[in-house]
């Protein structure tokens, strides 16, 4: 096969496969591809080689490169070209090739769609069915290298060209009057809406793909205001990574539907610009004015709110001193386990000494989930070294957590420890096993009673009938630092960690793989602890709080806020407790604690502003990014607690229901539904039964008897 030199020399393509009418992508190693995501796109080279195993192969575009794209729809028969077609390819005078059903002609050549927004737009052709569509990113054209004009091989600047067409096509004044040409929103809009889309993951066939598609139809219709015909063009790309892709007649009747709906628009316009990783706006956000970031997402499908923030990864004084220990100690460095480690670390030093106004304590708990061979060790070992450097180690708990029992005796021992357990999702899963021992089922439940009773003057957690096994601790200050793997983690939880508030007290960190990749460092390991970081740390270890009898009685220093301070709490917890009366289970309890866990946060940072020569404070920026951090992780959790926990739930009752279906000769619709009528409710049932059909694992057959037609069901 032949092709332009440009494009060959592009890492852009990818093979396709016509399933049921719909072109999908795929990568040569058989995995999908999506247009939006570099990493699945392969070279010219690597497709060829396996493309007698698909259908063919693909080009896609991207802002990243000059070229853009023209696709022709039913203009070439027989030879002929439609009048209205020959004109465009000879105003381009570009490569242009014959499409795989022999009926459309593409051209590719080098020019910018101005906005970035791909067109599509129905001609008044001959048989009433052509069509053009111009794209410069988000989608790919399949390439056939069946030349329209053989001595015509080479890519054309094209971009006054590309002008005339758009303008001829899609008129800056024109008005939808039918789908003969859409007309996009506003490009501020349209560049939200494609922003909102990429955080929202694809669907998947089985995974209950047709529920998740309608939502995110009424999302994007009417949250933003649209109409069936702009949103389907801006869908069109996120459309391209769903397990397979929706044909533009299932897509354009889905958000038909959502259209239909009942309920308010335009909700979704009313929210300040998404934040994808720009630098906050610290000005905005000290003066006080709402921010989205200070409740829960207003969508009925969470999404993935993206990489973590960069502005939360050095937060000034302490913390930051110990993050840059750690770095420069790390044969692998990794900034996001280096920040969680330092905070557990100030988090023990300060426990049973401070607190702020409303009693707030710093016993923060955190997880943080990584990939194997990931560097989480190197956290957890940094804040051994550096408590041991500060004469600290009566604060440094078990590395492993074997029963509920022994969190307790070291608490007893050392009311402020440092707990770091390894490999949290093994005990987890052991916790979460009906079968096994109460002492590893009471784990969670010990350390969630241990942070509220942060305050408690008298702990009692348990009653034996022996009293020498019964034990009394004054205001524990538990510090976890769990880590464990991702996958695993959320493999052995279940909807009790999330709904009982296990889950919810704790900030979660997350590394993926891609973030572990990094290149080793000339680190030098052996490095001591820096003198002033260690007095520092010292500092805090020696600090008495108010009254006699501290250590078994401590009354901790009370931290004041500035009046702005002030502010920007109850603005955050205001719209936490407003938007939380309204969330579903789930999600309320990972965001029940959201406001206490930000206060946690500001005041560690306050902390660790200090220099121990000026009275401590909280000030609006320590609240602006303990909000900031705290959002980022409590979103990352309901994404993942309803990706992983609530889909857990749905798939069983998708088994069930099949279960319930046999093969040849089947059953009867009716059946079928008296048979599982029990399981689930009828929405349900019938939502279930759509994603059996759409993923090939159920067939529907009609079959005629002497009364009326019956629905057979039939598992492949």
């Amino acid at each position: 096969m032949d092709a332009p030199q440009e494009l060959i020399d592009r890492n852009q393509w990818v093979v396709w496969r016509d399933e049921q009418g719909r072109k999908v992508p795929y990568q040569p190693s058989g995995a999908y591809a999506r247009t939006n995501d570099p990493a699945t796109w392969s070279s010219f080279e690597d497709c060829l080689a396996v493309a007698d195993q698909y259908s063919g192969l693909g080009f896609v575009f991207s802002p990243d490169d000059p070229f853009c794209g023209i696709d022709l729809d039913n203009v070439y028969e027989a030879g002929e070209i439609a009048d209205w077609a020959r004109e465009i390819i000879e105003h381009l005078d570009t490569y242009a090739e014959i499409s795989p059903s022999g009926r459309g002609v593409k051209l590719w050549f080098r020019g910018q769609i101005p906005d970035g927004r791909g067109r599509k737009a129905a001609v008044d052709g001959d048989n009433g069915h052509q069509g053009i569509e111009v794209y410069d990113r988000g989608r790919y054209f399949t390439f056939t290298g069946r030349r329209l004009f053989p001595d015509q091989s080479d890519l054309s600047d094209c971009q006054d060209s590309l002008d005339a067409i758009l303008a001829h096509y899609w008129p800056a004044s024109a008005v939808q009057s039918s789908p003969a040409a859409a007309v996009l929103p506003a490009v501020d809009v349209s560049e939200r809406v494609l922003s909102y889309l990429q955080r929202i993951p694809p669907a998947i066939s089985g995974q209950n793909g047709h529920g998740h598609t309608i939502e995110t139809a009424a999302k994007i219709v009417r949250g933003f205001d649209l109409s069936p015909d702009q949103a389907y063009h801006l869908m069109q790309g996120w459309n391209s990574t769903c397990q397979p892709p929706w044909s533009e007649k299932e897509l354009r009747h889905k958000l038909e539907d959502a259209a239909k709906r009942d309920g308010p628009r335009g909700w979704l316009l009313k929210r300040e610009q998404e934040d994808n990783g720009a630098p906050v706006d610290l000005s905005r956000l000290l003066s006080g004015s709402d921010d989205e970031d200070d409740e829960p997402e207003d969508d009925d499908i969470a999404s993935d709110p993206g990489a973590f923030p960069t502005e939360c990864l050095r937060p000034p004084g302490l913390i930051s001193e110990i993050i840059d220990y750690n770095i420069k100690t790390a044969i692998y460095p990794q900034p996001i386990l280096a920040l969680a480690g330092a905070l557990a670390v100030v988090g023990v030093v300060t426990g049973r000494k401070i607190r702020d106004r409303r009693d707030c304590r710093t016993n923060l708990q955190m997880l943080v989930l990584c990939p194997t061979g990931g560097g989480k060790d190197h956290a957890r070992n940094i804040a051994k070294k550096l408590l041991a450097a500060a004469g600290c180690t009566d604060m440094i708990g078990p590395d492993r957590l074997t029963s509920h029992a022994g969190i307790l005796r070291e608490l007893e021992r050392s009311p402020s420890c440092l707990f770091q357990p390894d490999e949290y999702h093994t005990t987890i899963s052991s916790a979460c096993n009906g079968r096994n021992s109460p002492h590893l089922k009471h784990i969670p439940e010990v350390i969630k009673e241990a942070y509220s009773a942060a305050v408690a003057e008298v702990w009692r957690p348990a009653g034996y009938g022996d009293k020498k096994f019964n034990i009394q601790i004054n205001q524990p200050h538990m510090v976890l630092h769990a880590v464990g793997v991702g996958d695993e983690f959320w493999n052995a939880c279940n909807q009790e960690l999330v709904t009982g508030g296990s889950l919810g007290r704790m900030i979660f960190f997350e590394v993926t793989a891609s973030e572990t990749a990094v290149m080793p460092s000339e680190a030098d390991a052996t490095v001591s602890v820096p003198w002033l970081l260690a007095e520092k740390l010292r500092w805090w270890a020696a600090l008495t709080g108010d009254g006699n009898l501290f250590e078994m009685n401590p009354t901790p220093r009370v931290i004041d806020e500035t009046d702005a301070a002030k502010e920007r709490r109850m603005e955050h917890w205001t719209a936490i407790r407003r938007r939380q009366q309204t969330e579903r289970t789930l999600r309320s309890a990972l965001w029940a604690r959201a406001g206490q866990k930000a206060a946690q946060l500001a005041l560690v940072f306050a902390v660790s502003r200090q220099t121990g020569q000026e009275e401590i404070i909280i000030d609006a920026a320590d609240w602006n990014l303990a909000i900031k951090l705290n959002n980022w992780s409590t979103r990352k959790l309901v994404w993942h607690a309803e990706t992983h926990l609530a889909d857990g739930q749905y798939a069983k009752i998708v088994n069930k229901l099949l279960e319930a279906i046999p093969k040849e000769p089947g059953i009867t619709r009716a059946r079928w539904t008296s048979r599982t009528y029990r399981l689930t409710d009828r929405n349900t049932r019938q939502r279930v039964l759509q994603d059996l059909v759409e993923g090939g694992k159920v067939s529907i057959h009609v079959v005629k008897t002497a009364t009326k037609p019956k629905e057979m069901l039939v598992r492949k």
